[in-house]
């Protein structure tokens, strides 16, 4: 059978609000996806994940990026799953942050060593579309603190 390609993907810098999946990869049967970079994305309550990456039969996604994402009020914050996920072209999921997660920051992965769970909302006033980040301690003024680059701000 033949075999199609997406290659190349960048999904960047794009505030996505209330939604049942943030970003969603998902590939089924023969075909590969190659996201480069799933980056400085807010995602702000989506009701089953924040970042999936999914998979079907022998379908594939390969990526090399999922870095400083901030992922607010969500059931999980990066969803892997399928019955033939191959990771073996990807090395980077680390400097996400996490705040309001009610199941866990991640499925079916530890997760990267740089992560950061909130412990307050980070936002100035996300029900009103202010998504700016605050200077509430263990909120906001814990991303200020890091040197990420959250949301591009």
């Amino acid at each position: 059978g033949s075999e199609m390609c997406i290659r190349d993907r960048v999904i960047e810098n794009n505030i996505i609000n209330n939604c049942g999946e943030g970003i969603e990869i998902a590939t089924g049967g023969g075909e590969a996806s190659n996201t480069r970079k799933i980056a400085g994305n807010v995602i702000y309550n989506a009701t089953t994940y924040g970042i999936g990456i999914t998979t079907t039969n022998s379908w594939r996604v390969y990526y090399n990026q999922i870095s400083e994402n901030l992922i607010v009020g969500s059931s999980y914050g990066i969803y892997y799953a399928g019955t033939s996920y191959d990771n073996e072209n990807s090395s980077i999921t680390d400097q996400n942050a996490f705040c309001n997660i009610t199941t866990a920051n991640y499925f079916n992965s530890s997760g990267g060593t740089n992560d950061i769970t909130l412990t307050a909302d980070p936002f100035v006033d996300a029900a009103n579309g202010d998504f700016n980040l605050n200077n509430v301690a263990g909120g906001g003024a814990t991303l200020r603190a890091t040197s990420y680059n959250m949301g591009g701000s």
